[in-house]
């Protein structure tokens, strides 16, 4: 089944990979990787498309001591297709759930801090007090 064929799997991978991405940016042991570094991201977010929609497998026959890799033809018939559907949905999980949350938290933050919340008077009355008995 491609993902033309199951849009969940392909949209669900997408919404995992761009967590996984902006994990991974957010981080501080992956520092080539961050919020200004627009080609690194790109290049990853790409990388990360590819892997998850090329379609390779593997498998291990532990009876004949035998690994095969499976798929690299179909991969080769399909792939192409697959990796820009893919990257497409990835970028719009990306833009439409992480994007909105993450500024959302910036904004509040910028607030909290520009905008400190307002001392009630019962407030005000005992920072006065405390004010004029120093």
């Amino acid at each position: 089944m491609t993902g033309l064929d199951n849009p969940a799997a392909t949209g669900g991978t997408a919404l995992i990979a761009s967590l996984a991405i902006q994990y991974l940016k957010n981080s501080g042991w992956a520092t080539w990787f961050t919020r200004e570094t627009n080609r690194a991201n790109l290049a990853l977010s790409v990388l990360v498309a590819f892997c998850t929609s090329i379609g390779i497998h593997f498998t291990w026959d532990a009876a004949t001591d035998t690994f095969a890799i499976i798929g690299v033809m179909a991969a080769l018939k399909h792939g192409l297709w697959e990796w820009f559907l893919q990257w497409v949905t990835q970028h719009a999980a990306y833009k439409g759930f992480i994007v909105p949350a993450e500024t959302l938290g910036e904004i509040r933050a910028l607030l909290a801090r520009a905008l400190p919340p307002p001392v009630t008077e019962g407030a005000q009355k005992a920072l006065d007090g405390k004010a004029g008995t120093l």
